[in-house]
């Protein structure tokens, strides 16, 4: 009975691993757009523009881990 539900399991996710790769590329752009935004705006604080910087990091992973798991 475990077989089964763990066969079960595997084959709908394997089903859907094409479309989490392509959200991920997704996800990365918007957060890269997202940081680009919050760096370039002026501030009158630093905290920010290192937001920015982190968002615009995360964002880079997020596509190279969907670019490396296709």
């Amino acid at each position: 009975m475990e077989q089964k539900i763990e066969g079960f399991v595997d084959r709908m996710l394997e089903n859907f691993a094409p479309q989490f790769f392509w959200l991920s590329v997704i996800l990365g752009v918007i957060i890269i757009l997202l940081g680009i935004t919050f760096t370039v705006r002026r501030s009158s604080t630093k905290n920010l523009q290192t937001v920015g910087m982190i968002c615009i990091g995360v964002g880079v992973l997020a596509i190279l881990s969907g670019w490396v798991q296709m």
